[in-house]
């Protein structure tokens, strides 16, 4: 019968890994819902966490997963999915914000029209203040949608850039994960099963 791996096992042959890879600045499954990310500290400080805080039972996962991404594809996939992700967001941002812009200026002009027309006419509140509502109603009604489908455009745009990003990233990273750790657990979304 073969024993369980011990947490002090797993974490001397992780401790390893990366001790043979000094220059590693990406990593397998850092964190237990990320296939690959760029270290944000010394590895050491997360493994010592993973040691420390996590649950027991998930301890020999965690680190049997944590190693080095030592594929140069995997990393160029890696930056290029950041690179397209970035640029899908400011595309997406500048299109949101100008159509935001021309909305807000159109509400403040019909919202002016609007004061405009109610101040001389307060007496007659009841008659005077449908009319100028619906006016103000139908002079941002096109402004707002207008700018609703500047964001529906841009989120459009922004989900097949994405996509488009993700599929090559899987493409070249998948086999590179497989090569630097072949007994990952990873499952497209989390190292643990129930993930």
């Amino acid at each position: 019968m073969i024993e369980p791996r011990t947490i002090k096992q797993a974490e001397t042959e992780c401790r390893m890994a990366w001790e043979a890879h000094p220059e590693a600045e990406y990593g397998w499954c850092v964190h237990h819902d990320t296939e690959m990310e760029a270290l944000s500290e010394p590895i050491v400080n997360r493994i010592r966490y993973i040691v420390e805080n996590k649950d027991e039972d998930e301890r020999v996962v965690r680190l049997d997963n944590l190693r080095p991404v030592l594929s140069i594809k995997a990393v160029a996939a890696w930056k290029a999915y950041e690179k397209a992700i970035a640029t899908a967001q400011k595309a997406y941002d500048e299109a949101r914000t100008t159509a935001r812009k021309a909305y807000d200026e159109a509400r403040t002009t019909a919202r002016k029209a609007y004061k405009e027309a109610v101040a001389p006419a307060w007496k007659a509140y009841e008659e005077a203040i449908a009319p100028a509502w619906e006016a103000y109603e139908e002079a941002i009604a096109p402004a707002w949608e207008a700018y609703k489908e500047a964001v529906a455009t841009a989120q459009k745009a922004y989900k097949e850039a994405v996509a488009t990003a993700q599929k090559a990233y899987e493409k070249a990273v998948a086999p590179a994960h497989k090569h630097d750790v072949p007994n990952h657990t990873w499952n497209g979304k989390s190292i643990f099963q129930k993930g």
